[in-house]
């Protein structure tokens, strides 16, 4: 076989597997979207129920409340990251913060400061969780 020949096999060869990585390609394109057409149903869907459930919207609340209700209602201890995630599901917009995941971090310090959530270290971070007190007479203390 000469050079050229060997070239040929090649490009047909790659030339069909780029042709099939495209074709893949766009139906996960297309699966995304779906997806992410899905998330957004079942993002209203929650939030109804959690409004029913009397458990409201926290996308409407301040990022210091919204954490606190998001410890609240997990009720188990969480990462920074946990919280994070909570917070995206339940509607909060974070784009507008440059790094949420400190914003958070500082805000679960704060709260275990003045004693509303609990932390606990653990292999190397803090995992926090509410505490069952009375939060909003603790708060108007603090102020």
């Amino acid at each position: 076989m000469t050079d050229v020949a060997a070239y040929k096999a090649d490009l047909e060869r790659y030339s069909a597997e780029l042709a099939s990585l495209k074709k893949k390609r766009e139906e996960l394109d297309v699966e995304r979207s779906q997806l992410g057409k899905r998330i957004e149903q079942l993002k209203q869907v929650v939030s109804d129920l959690a409004a029913l459930c009397g458990q409201g919207d926290i996308g409407t609340l301040g990022f210091t409340d919204a954490v606190r209700k998001v410890l609240e209602r997990s009720g188990e201890y969480m990462t920074p990251a946990d919280v994070r995630a909570a917070l995206s599901d339940g509607g909060y917009d974070l784009t507008k913060y440059n790094d949420p995941i400190c914003s958070i971090t500082t805000i679960l310090k704060r709260l275990s400061e003045k004693e509303e959530a609990e932390a606990q270290a653990s292999g190397g971070r803090f995992l926090y969780r509410w505490k069952a007190v009375d939060s909003t007479t603790d708060r108007k203390k603090s102020r």
